[in-house]
């Protein structure tokens, strides 16, 4: 019997060692993964602070593709952002100009409560950037959006 006791310890290792590096990395994708908040379940479109919080994710993710900037404040008082999708970093209306690129502007959230284009150009964003055959088919546009024009 004091020989089992070793032998199982080890199959017990084994089998930890396996659930671990079969769950553990699920656990972390399903965590990193960009998800707008009815792709998890809640039946509601992104509030501000959360498309926000989901493009500043993409601007930290595909920093060389994709750009997050603040240009002012609207009327209640937040940041109007814009962001700025380039499959060659194309971020600036001279350089656009320059390479005559075709400009694309989505504005979104236009009058409160039409949160449509809100959820839809998430989607489109984390789509067009996490596919690179995707967006090297954009090398001729630059895409802005406007996550949320009127916050109120």
């Amino acid at each position: 019997m004091p020989e089992t006791i070793p032998k199982l310890i080890r199959m017990m290792r084994a089998a930890l060692l396996l659930c671990f590096s079969l769950f553990i990395p699920q656990l972390f994708l399903a965590q990193q993964a960009l998800r707008a908040p009815f792709e998890q379940g809640v039946n509601r479109s992104a509030t501000y602070s959360e498309t926000i919080a989901f493009y500043q994710q993409l601007a930290r993710k595909y920093p060389k593709a994709f750009k997050l900037q603040a240009h002012g404040t609207t009327d209640s008082g937040f940041p109007l952002h814009l962001g700025i999708l380039s499959a060659d970093g194309t971020f600036t209306p001279e350089k656009a100009e320059s390479g005559n690129k075709c400009v694309l502007f989505i504005n979104n959230a236009i009058h409160p409560g039409e949160p449509d284009g809100v959820d839809a150009s998430m989607l489109l964003l984390r789509d067009l950037l996490s596919n690179p055959a995707r967006l090297r088919s954009l090398n001729q546009v630059v895409l802005l959006v406007v996550p949320f024009y009127n916050i109120g």
